[in-house]
């Protein structure tokens, strides 16, 4: 390659006009934990953006409170910049903002400065799931925690985790995200750290398709848009592997696929 043809090559790609667009796939934003397209999206939720040429390469923020840019990728929402936890080529993980409000969530992506045709998404006060992990033979067990802090799933069930059903009467703790406004209301980004923030609108617990009693339901103080739902095992509920573990907030109930295990006394 000549020395002509070096130069040319470099002004092409330092020219504005041929720079990467990030594209937003249709129906490419979603509850990320619940990947559920017809599920709206809720204000200090995590998102998932799905789509190509989101990023140049892969990158994971590595502080709190989360920038609203990473690797030279930003994301707007309705306008407003959102706190972005990871990015690469086809996704991006993000942080509706908490002040966002309305029917109509609006993204764009821009990277190094160039930005994406927007996409939107509708938008509710709610929009619950439970983060979840796929264990040695079954997809989407629950992270839900005993009280000495082990999985409530069966033993072995996650390969290096500890684990042991919960039983009839047992405290639990489910991680989840979606459940709205907290108070105190936290800033974008930040976690909850030495501030305990209560959700406003307590969400019902569905175990087996039976109502089991929530203590408490907090911002999680550790993880960015994560919420933390302590359950008392209810003695009606059904035992197994495998019992499918819901939320329900507002008129928005999460997917009946998330499980976790359960023991008779």
């Amino acid at each position: 390659m000549g020395l002509r043809t070096l130069v040319l090559s470099a002004v092409i790609v330092a020219l504005p006009g041929f720079a990467q667009t990030p594209v937003i796939s249709d129906n490419g934003v979603v509850n990320s934990v619940t990947l559920d397209r017809t599920q709206p999206v809720a204000a200090g939720s995590i998102v998932s953006i799905f789509g190509t040429e989101l990023a140049g390469a892969g990158a994971l923020a590595d502080s709190v409170p989360l920038s609203t840019s990473l690797a030279g990728i930003s994301v707007t929402v309705n306008g407003t910049p959102a706190p972005i936890r990871q990015v690469s080529s086809t996704l991006i993980s993000a942080q509706i903002p908490w002040e966002v409000q309305g029917s109509t969530a609006t993204i764009i992506v821009t990277r190094n400065g160039v930005a994406s045709a927007e996409k939107s998404v509708p938008m509710a006060e709610f929009s619950p799931g439970i983060y979840a992990i796929n264990g040695l033979a079954v997809a989407n067990l629950a992270l839900a925690l005993n009280a000495d802090g082990t999985l409530a799933q069966a033993a072995n069930a996650v390969l290096g985790l500890a684990a042991h059903p919960a039983k009839i009467g047992d405290s639990v703790t489910i991680l989840a995200t979606g459940l709205g406004k907290v108070d105190p209301p936290p800033a974008s980004g930040a976690d909850s750290k030495g501030t305990v923030r209560n959700v406003v609108t307590p969400p019902q617990v569905l175990l087996g398709g039976i109502t089991a009693p929530v203590t408490s339901a907090t911002l999680s103080s550790d993880f960015v848009g994560a919420y933390q739902v302590q359950i008392t095992v209810p003695e009606s509920s059904p035992a197994g592997n495998a019992v499918p573990l819901q939320l329900q907030v507002g008129e928005v109930t999460s997917p009946n696929t998330t499980t976790m295990a359960v023991s008779l006394p």
